[in-house]
């Protein structure tokens, strides 16, 4: 077949062929290769992606046959036009991957692959920060996978979209995704039993968990250039507005912009999020909490902006009242973003504005 005449699609599972040359690495979660880029789909392998809940693959396709089919099929999709969600997944199981594979790679010869993490930054700046419903597929593919390296993928994603909203250069957004892919880099050099540990850090543990800054930074000074603005980043998103913050106990001016950005996604991400030690919180929990922080701990201007853009994500979702009924947000007062109209399930509707004794306890995932 003449490899001038063929195009690059996503095809869904029901309409995989055997015979068809697959055209990117198919994944199971996190970085598996399943079947590998040039592959040519057979049965077997069919009924292999059936049994593990594989929902398409990427396949070179003649372009006649694309073009024949125009308008006829949801099934074949071309590049350009791949949903959201599958765009989402794929580029969060290859930054998975590779902060997975770079921390391994860090405790063996404390160094990073610049260019991997280089790759992931423009996946994401390119193909994740536009998506329309980030946030609630983060929920989703957040759920299965180890803490420390999730956590890592999420906040340069909430990172690239704080960039937007910042309306950030081109640069600049590039080097806030970065520092968020590697803030905790550091934490490849704490022992697996402190960062693993199921329980409650002690005073000495955390002690430890301190100096991951401090390690970050000396993992990137030995591992090649980086923009100075990243080195800030991973060096300082622990310090906070007040003094109270570490390594150093930096204050108010003295913190980066960019740490400050960081720090506001990094506390977001870890309270919405399973941790080894602790359940996660809902996100309204958090925004309630971020809004208190503000006062002393973060950035007010960068937490208020990302407030009023992340609320209009949470509009459609799915929720569990403190109650125990279930309903649907169907609107935010940005003045009271924990506070939404609900309408339930029996068609009815709950103003949280108007009662106080009630408030979001969840967000469930399934509809």
């Amino acid at each position: 077949m003449d490899k001038k005449n063929l195009r690059r699609a996503f095809v869904r599972m029901d309409n995989l062929k055997p015979g068809m040359i697959v055209s990117e690495d198919v994944m199971l979660e996190f970085g598996t290769v399943l079947v590998p880029k040039g592959t040519k789909l057979t049965e077997r392998t069919l009924n292999r992606f059936r049994m593990l809940g594989i929902k398409g693959a990427y396949v070179f396709l003649p372009a006649s046959s694309l073009d024949n089919n125009e308008g006829e099929s949801s099934e074949i999709i071309i590049e350009d036009d791949v949903p959201d969600e599958i765009v989402l997944e794929r580029v969060y199981n290859n930054a998975h991957s590779v902060v997975k594979n770079t921390m391994e790679n860090v405790r063996s010869n404390g160094k990073i692959d610049i260019a991997a993490t280089m790759n992931v930054v423009e996946e994401i700046a390119d193909k994740i920060t536009n998506c329309t419903d980030v946030v609630r597929g983060l929920q989703e593919l957040r759920k299965n996978s180890e803490y420390t390296y999730r956590h890592c993928v999420d906040v340069a994603i909430l990172c690239g979209l704080m960039g937007r909203w910042l309306k950030l250069s081109d640069k600049n957004l590039r080097n806030l995704i970065h520092a968020g892919l590697l803030h905790d880099v550091g934490k490849a050099k704490i022992p697996l039993s402190i960062l693993n540990k199921p329980d409650k850090l002690n005073d000495k543990e955390f002690a430890i968990i301190k100096n991951h800054p401090l390690y970050g930074y000396e993992i990137m000074s030995k591992s090649g250039y980086f923009d100075k603005s990243i080195y800030y980043a991973v060096l300082f998103h622990h310090e906070r507005e007040d003094g109270s913050g570490y390594p150093f106990g930096l204050s108010g001016e003295s913190i980066p912009h960019i740490s400050k950005i960081v720090a506001v996604m990094d506390t977001y991400d870890a309270m919405v999020s399973q941790r080894p030690y602790k359940g996660r919180y809902s996100p309204y929990y958090v925004i309630d909490v971020l809004q208190w922080n503000s006062i002393g701990k973060l950035d007010v201007n960068i937490v208020n902006v990302f407030i009023s853009h992340i609320v209009d994500l949470f509009i459609g979702d799915r929720v569990k009242l403190s109650d125990g009924r279930v309903g649907r947000v169907v609107y935010l007062d940005k003045s009271l973003p924990t506070r939404p109209l609900v309408e339930l399930e029996d068609g009815s509707f709950v103003d949280l504005r108007e009662d106080y004794n009630l408030y979001i306890a969840d967000i469930l995932l399934t509809v």
